[in-house]
């Protein structure tokens, strides 16, 4: 466990500063979070929904479907299961270079993704599919890495 503790403490930032007032900023719901709603609805419905909108694929929606069964279908619900991805994509890429590299760079990589601009604003969103791609990318390396091992 002291092997990780690094690693905790960067989650435990990384979720500081998703959540800092998630409620208010950013405060809209936009034509996105339209886009994404629309895809959950009939997954909530039990519908399956398996066709592409706007060059997005139906994993993320079924994804955040999970929280929005738990919880309701507002903006605040698709804010979290995105932060909640982004943590995912931390977990993935930190295994994934501990790995493959060492757990130095697999903590610093984790560090400076965190707060990197574009991983912030994609977790705070709550409307972008990309906040899947570093899960998706270092869960098949990784795996693929335990595969070979």
């Amino acid at each position: 466990m002291r092997k990780h503790f690094l690693f905790v403490v960067v989650l435990i930032f990384y979720c500081a500063v998703c959540l800092y007032r998630i409620d208010e900023i950013p405060g809209e719901w936009f034509g996105d979070i339209s886009n994404l709603h629309e895809m959950v609805l009939p997954i909530l419905n039990g519908q399956p929904v398996w066709y592409y909108f706007q060059s997005e694929g139906p994993l993320y929606p079924y994804f955040v479907s999970l929280f929005a069964h738990v919880g309701s279908t507002t903006y605040f619900t698709y804010k979290i299961a995105s932060i909640v991805m982004g943590a995912l994509g931390l977990i993935a890429t930190y295994l994934m270079l501990s790995l493959l590299v060492s757990h130095a760079v697999a903590v610093l990589t984790a560090a400076v993704s965190s707060v990197s601009f574009w991983y912030i604003v994609w977790a705070r969103l709550g409307s972008s599919p990309h906040i899947i791609a570093p899960f998706l990318t270092a869960s098949t390396v990784y795996f693929l890495l335990l595969y070979k091992q």
